[in-house]
């Protein structure tokens, strides 16, 4: 026997595959095994090398190795896949895979257990597809030509890893970009690969004379100097354009798991607030809100780390607008396509302070204050926001601060912020302290300064 197989729609039945053996099904766990090409079933092909099973419908992949009939000695096999739909009993070609490669190396198959449109395919030589329908049809992906032996793929919630002979795991980061996660491994001849059924990112590699692995959590969205990751799976970064017409990478803070911010001049001085909600529950989509805190000249980078880079965001205000935007169709549960926006702005200039100060006629709706509402200090100034629901129900925002400048306020949630606001001395350019607030909302808010 080369490969056990779970069937995840069916947790007791089990696939029992070798090259030189027929296929056997367990249906109790495997205690006990029968053929599984037998009447009404029928056989896809001489040897079947592997087999996945969906776990969202009845479908079924196999990666199979076919004497090509050639009179010649030794024989010359080719490798086919095949598709069922009605649990083995016909088959029909899988499209796009089922061309007949030379060879004895068979098709290895990953159905995404989280993505039900994803399903992945990859063969020995090398070759690496990808399905956003299910499998109904397949894209080819570009592997490195170094990269020889691909003996095994595996996904989870987009992500794909490929176990290989010569170059150990790769995980695919972006188009024809795969970044290898060795550390630990004694040897790099995969020979299987999967995801743990606890779901916590951990992945068990079996090598070839290395033993059995334990990788621990991996992700190709992480927060660094210049991005933040943004529900374990958008990476977010912003750039700025000075007043010569040059770009530059803003820097990034992450602030909570759900929002970070960026600074452009001076990491104390943030310029940019983000934040990410996945709203798949209420419209199918992830949601994503931008708030700036300056008028300079900036566009926001979003890419899906699950889709290989293919879907991705592009967010962009020019100078000299104060913008805050809020796009609740950012991304779709599955796609491909990407799209640019210019964001939807609520514009203005910075409000210059003078003293004790009420800003809610410009900014939100009029709330009765309650003796002593929650309230934040920034500078020499304190800041307390209400907020109200259309159907009239409201209560305060909690204050961050941030750093001696800047401040955050949430309504619902700590992690998933609401309102940042910085307060800069402008009394050398206008005699006056400037105040800068960024919305994360289309909640209705009062902002008290005093």
């Amino acid at each position: 026997m080369d490969q056990l197989v779970a069937d995840p729609r069916r947790p007791d039945r089990l696939y029992a595959l070798g090259f030189y053996a027929s296929t056997s099904v367990s249906d109790d766990g495997g205690l006990t095994w029968s053929p599984f090409f037998e009447t009404p079933r029928t056989e896809p092909c001489q040897f079947v090398r592997d087999l996945a099973a969906s776990p969202h419908e009845d479908l079924l992949l196999a990666g199979c190795v076919r004497d090509s009939g050639a009179p010649v000695s030794p024989p010359i096999y080719h490798s086919d896949a095949f598709v069922s739909t009605d649990d083995g009993v016909t088959w029909q070609p899988a499209s796009d895979l089922a061309a007949g490669r030379p060879g004895r190396d068979a098709w290895s198959f990953s159905f995404d257990p989280v993505e039900p449109a994803l399903v992945y395919a990859a063969l020995a030589s090398g070759e690496f597809y990808r399905s956003e329908d299910g499998g109904s049809t397949f894209s080819r992906e570009t592997v490195d030509n170094s990269v020889l032996g691909i003996r095994d793929v595996t996904s989870r919630a987009g992500e794909v890893l490929i176990g290989t002979v010569t170059h150990g795991v790769l995980r695919r980061v972006e188009p024809a970009i795969w970044q290898p996660i060795n550390t630990g491994l004694t040897s790099l001849h995969i020979r299987d690969l999967e995801y743990t059924a606890a779901g916590n990112g951990r992945v068990l590699a079996g090598t070839e004379g290395g033993g059995l692995h334990v990788l621990d959590r991996i992700s190709a969205c992480e927060d660094d100097e210049v991005g933040s990751c943004m529900l374990d799976r958008f990476r977010v970064t912003a750039e700025w354009r000075d007043e010569h017409g040059a770009w530059h990478a803003a820097g990034a803070q992450q602030v909570a798991p759900g929002t970070g911010s960026f600074w452009f001049f001076d990491e104390r001085n943030l310029e940019l607030a983000v934040k990410m909600i996945d709203g798949r529950a209420v419209n199918g989509h992830f949601w994503f809100y931008a708030g700036a805190l300056s008028d300079v000249e900036y566009r926001i980078h979003i890419v899906d780390t699950n889709s290989f880079g293919t879907r991705s965001r592009t967010y962009s205000s020019e100078r000299g607008v104060i913008s805050s935007l809020a796009d609740v169709e950012a991304f779709a549960s599955t796609g491909s396509n990407s799209r640019v926006h210019a964001p939807r702005t609520a514009t203005g200039t910075a409000d210059r302070l003078t003293g004790d100060r009420d800003l809610g006629s410009r900014v939100g709706v009029d709330l009765p204050l309650t003796p002593v509402p929650p309230s934040r200090q920034l500078g020499d100034y304190r800041i307390m926001v209400e907020w109200r629901l259309p159907q009239g129900s409201g209560g305060f925002g909690f204050g961050r601060g941030l750093n001696e400048l800047t401040a955050a306020f949430w309504f619902f949630e700590p992690n998933s912020l609401d309102l940042f606001m910085k307060i800069l001395d402008g009394t050398d350019i206008n005699g006056h302290d400037w105040l800068f607030v960024g919305s994360l909302t289309d909640v209705g808010f009062t902002l008290h300064v005093t």
